[in-house]
């Protein structure tokens, strides 16, 4: 069977996609939802890809699959446009450029709307991560000199 099939892979073309999906929206072409940002009165739509969002966000995941919503068209409130915006660039790109001091807003976005990835490089960014993965090594430490003593000991019985 492994000689009369061979793999043909592409390391580019998860990247190619997301390109093409990101000018698509930008153009405005085949999207097929607009997600409506309020925030103190300002209102501005964006226009996206249902299975986009969907596969970036288990908030619009859940959404888009419930049956009791117009699909087309939905609401957010409790966020800034500008937040919202970024939030779609990460979707689209992996990546999006975020000022320091909107790091924390961005991360509550990112966890409002159950974007895994995007809180995860929030935390990083923050040096969450960071400061678990130090306390690890200090206790990994900590844990290799009471061997060492408990051995030291030992071998002065």
């Amino acid at each position: 069977v492994g000689d009369l099939f061979t793999e043909l892979t592409s390391n580019s073309h998860h990247y190619n996609i997301l390109a093409s999906l990101h000018q698509l929206r930008l153009r405005g072409l085949l999207s097929d939802v607009t997600v409506q940002v309020q925030h103190q009165g300002d209102m501005l739509d964006f226009q996206a890809h249902q299975a986009m969002l969907a596969a970036s966000s288990g908030y619009f995941k859940d959404l888009f699959i419930s049956q009791h919503v117009d699909a087309n068209k939905t609401q957010l409130s409790n966020m800034h446009p500008s937040d919202f915006s970024m939030f779609l660039e990460f979707v689209y790109t992996g990546k999006v450029e975020v000022p320091k001091d909107k790091i924390r807003d961005i991360q509550a976005v990112a966890r409002f709307l159950d974007c895994k990835d995007l809180a995860k490089v929030c935390d990083e960014a923050m040096g969450v991560g960071i400061a678990t993965r130090a306390k690890k090594i200090l206790l990994k430490k900590k844990k290799k000199k009471k061997k060492t003593v408990a051995v030291v000991i030992v071998m002065k019985l």
